[in-house]
């Protein structure tokens, strides 16, 4: 993806990777915005420009496009050191029971706290005990200190809530979208109470000005991707904060997001074995810790997370990134099934409607899509099918 991060490190990778193999390599970089259907478009039509491509769990719908790596997985020379979660179908990009991706990138949403306000050992029983810790603390908070930041004005970024207070199915027993009322209302009832816990215009407010209100010490808690913030809140000149802030587990019942970027080889490739030579010598423990702090560029390593050098500088943070990486899933959605998602709940924080309302527009709008079948058995492997 053409991030200034994911295509920078491939860059850097290259110019070694061609000595080695006696090989001409070509990055070619695209925005989040066209990647997808850069993917889908060569891969359907037969194309075959790209032997290694970027993938997530937007593609679903071309998976089938893509080689099984089962084998090379299971016998792969980093796979101990790998997080185990993150090789689940899921997590990782699977068709027809085998795996077509191995994840180089990988995050779970995240909460952090500003230590002066909560202690760096918080954990929330459930997002009702943290909406409950959040409005005890607005009274004793000084003047100009919310208890809580979010990009509400992102409203791609609200289902990450919504995901982590609901836990109940996203597709029904007849293989439909759909949300179960009761639960999906109180969890839309929970972004409207953390909406209200946040500075007068958090319905607007992008990610960098959330994230700026958190490091400037304007609000005692900031929900957000973590790697979109880690780099500020290890820099003193970006952060006020210095090191009383720790990011704490997220809390349930449902589950943390996840974001993974995965590379998988198209079936068109015609050199399928260095393709795979790529990928094994790409993704290694030691670029991923590297990258991680130098790209912001989450590692899937369980052996990041365990590093004793890293832990002595990171323990306010490391212990429980990883330990959200290893419950994230990805929600069941395709990009088209996403919209009608996200779009009543930023109406919702906008005062338009009530939680009931948003959940009743969402299951409309889901009704007349369909389903892809490579998506059915992935949700049924993580518990978001109805029973």
């Amino acid at each position: 993806m053409d991030s200034g991060t994911y295509n920078v490190a491939a860059e850097k990778f290259a110019p070694d990777f061609e000595k080695q193999h006696d090989a001409k390599v070509t990055i070619e970089a695209f925005p989040f915005a066209t990647l997808g259907q850069q993917n889908a478009t060569d891969l359907i039509t037969g194309t075959g420009a790209f032997d290694v491509m970027s993938t997530s769990a937007w593609d679903v719908e071309v998976y089938n496009h893509l080689d099984p790596l089962t084998k090379q997985i299971d016998g792969w020379k980093s796979r101990d050191q790998y997080i185990p979660e993150l090789l689940k179908d899921g997590p990782s990009p699977y068709a027809s029971g085998d795996q077509v991706g191995l994840t180089y990138a990988s995050d779970a949403y995240g909460v952090f706290v500003n230590t002066k306000y909560l202690p760096a050992d918080t954990e929330f029983a459930d997002w009702d005990d943290l909406v409950a810790q959040a409005t005890d603390l607005k009274s004793t908070l000084p003047e100009g200190v919310v208890p809580i930041s979010f990009a509400f004005g992102a409203a791609d970024q609200i289902p990450s809530i919504f995901q982590g207070a609901y836990d109940s199915f996203y597709v029904t027993s007849d293989g439909k979208w759909g949300l179960d009322q009761e639960p999906a209302t109180k969890a839309m009832q929970t972004i409207v109470d953390i909406a209200a816990l946040g500075t007068p215009n958090a319905a607007s407010l992008s990610i960098d000005e959330a994230n700026e209100n958190f490091l400037a010490g304007n609000a005692a808690m900031l929900i957000v991707w973590p790697s979109f913030v880690r780099g500020a809140l290890n820099d003193q000149d970006r952060s006020t904060l210095g090191d009383a802030w720790a990011q704490v587990p997220y809390p349930g019942p449902g589950t943390p997001a996840l974001s993974t970027w995965s590379l998988s080889i198209s079936k068109l490739s015609k050199d399928k074995d260095l393709a795979w030579s790529w990928i094994d010598e790409f993704l290694t423990p030691e670029h991923s810790k590297d990258w991680m702090f130098t790209y912001g560029i989450g590692s899937p390593f369980q052996s990041t997370y365990d590093d004793p050098e890293l832990l002595k500088k990171h323990a306010n943070d490391l212990p429980v990134q990883a330990q959200n990486l290893a419950k994230a899933l990805p929600l069941p959605l395709t990009l088209k099934a996403f919209d009608p998602f996200m779009r009543p709940m930023g109406e919702l924080v906008s005062g338009k409607g009530s939680p009931a309302d948003a959940v009743a527009a969402i299951n409309q709008g889901w009704s007349t899509l369909e389903l892809p079948e490579a998506l059915l058995s992935t949700a049924e492997a993580n518990g978001f099918v109805q029973k």
